[in-house]
Formats: C-alpha cells, structure tokens, sequence
C-alpha cells in the first residue's frame, strides 16, 4: 500500500460467496488489472484498486480489500465499493478490527483521519513527524 492509500476491507464473517457471485457486479464497472487461479484484482494498484481472494476450489471469497486514493478521492469508485458491500450485506472493516455500516459519511470520516491524508496535504510535514508517535 502507498502511503497515499488508505484500505478498506469488507467483512466476510461466515459467508459462502463465491467470486461467480460477485464478478457480473464488478465486471464491467471497473478494468480488471492483475490476477491468478484464487485472487483478481480491478482498477490501478497505485490509485484506486480491489482486490478479491477466494479459496481455488470452491470458489468461496475469502477475502476482499479496496484502496483509496487520497491524491484524488473519486467519489464514483467509493459508490462502486459501497454498492457492493450493501449489495451482499457485507460491513467495512478498518485493518480487520473496526466495523463500520458502508456509507459514504463512515468513509469520508475515516479518509480525513487517515495517514495518508496528512501526507497528501503536507507530505513533507508528515515525513519529517514520522518519529514522533
């Protein structure tokens, strides 16, 4: 992850979805990047991305994870993410500890408390403080 992204994951719990699930709600939104036989992922790795892993012979997703891009926050790509968790009643989950209902409100509120927002206004702020925590 850049430090100029900041990543969401949506939480599976116990589910059985399936990748064949979830591809006709993906496919076609956004541009397929790079993958193999248990993992796709959409969009650029260096801006907007999400990243899908399933386990190889059930199919059954075992993980998914979005990044955002805090240089140029595209709102269009948030609703894509949001639309798919409410679409399979999925929550967002903030480095697999914190449960948050996807909306665009939760989101925006993580993304300006987030690291990589002091590195987009002030990076050099933000380098200079990186030993202070």
């Amino acid at each position: 992850m850049a430090v100029w992204q900041k990543s969401f994951f949506l939480e599976i719990g116990n589910s059985t979805l399936t990748i064949d699930d979830v591809l006709p709600h993906i496919d076609g939104t956004l541009p397929r990047d790079w993958g193999g036989e248990d993992h796709q992922t959409w969009g650029k790795t260096d801006t907007n991305d999400l990243w899908i892993a399933w386990v190889n012979d059930t199919r059954v997703i075992e993980e998914i994870r979005f990044r955002i891009d805090l240089r140029n926050v595209d709102e269009s790509f948030i609703e894509k993410m949001l639309a798919l968790a409410r679409r399979f009643d999925l929550q967002l989950k903030l480095i697999h500890v914190e449960l948050l209902e996807p909306t665009m409100a939760n989101v925006k509120a993580t993304l300006d408390q987030s690291e990589a927002k002091r590195f987009v206004l002030d990076p050099k702020k933000f380098i200079e403080g990186l030993g202070e925590k």
